[in-house]
């Protein structure tokens, strides 16, 4: 059992993927690196439903060129 207190703790953004928390950059360079987003995609009760998830950079990168190299090997098979 929880109380309605654990409901809204405020709690950093974390990364959907690898649990890392999502803080800005204190360095200059990189204050201004976005955060990468995923969108979770389904169909149900006929309609096509839509989730978006935070992603720290490195995974966004990494999920969406797995997403790319499996598209692009699928149309190559035919």
């Amino acid at each position: 059992m929880a109380s309605s207190r654990e409901l809204f703790r405020d709690t950093a953004p974390a990364c959907d993927a690898c649990g890392d928390e999502l803080q800005p950059s204190s360095d200059d360079d990189l204050a201004h690196a976005p955060v990468g987003e995923g969108a979770l995609l389904w169909w149900r009760d006929g309609r096509l439903r839509e989730e978006k998830r935070p992603l720290c950079p490195p995974c966004a990168a990494a999920i969406g060129l797995t997403a790319l190299t499996r598209w692009a090997i699928e149309e190559e098979g035919g």
